[in-house]
């Protein structure tokens, strides 16, 4: 497409008689990105590789999935860390409120330790 932009200008100024690159037929069709997840057995090293103030929110993105809205509205009695449960109470859509997750080991410890040192807020993760 920028190609096609650029060679326009070009016809413009004279330049080239006709842009090659115009038409639908022309351009490339853009290829879809590749969508990465984390396997299982690597999230622990994921979540060891982070830094200290940043662990629980990529150990709870990674292990459950929440999308970064639905991990900021987490109050701390959304989390069950005996049970190791927590539940969306808010979500992009209805279908996702209410939902109950259960935390893999590895999240379930970093908001155990993030709860045991952290102050008292209303929030377990502080996204501002």
């Amino acid at each position: 497409m920028r190609l096609a932009q650029i060679l326009e200008v070009a016809q413009e100024y004279g330049h080239i008689e006709r842009n090659p690159a115009k038409g639908k037929r022309r351009r490339a069709k853009p290829t879809a990105p590749k969508r990465t997840w984390v396997e299982a057995e690597q999230l622990m090293a994921l979540i060891e590789s982070a830094d200290r103030f940043v662990r629980p929110v990529v150990a709870t993105l990674a292990g459950t999935g929440l999308r970064i809205g639905e991990l900021c509205a987490l109050d701390w009695r959304d989390l069950s860390l005996a049970t190791g449960t927590l539940t969306v109470q808010k979500s992009k859509t209805a279908a996702g409120e209410g939902r109950e997750i259960d935390l893999p080991l590895g999240p379930q410890e970093e908001l155990t330790e993030w709860r045991a040192t952290a102050p008292a807020p209303a929030r377990a993760i502080q996204c501002s």
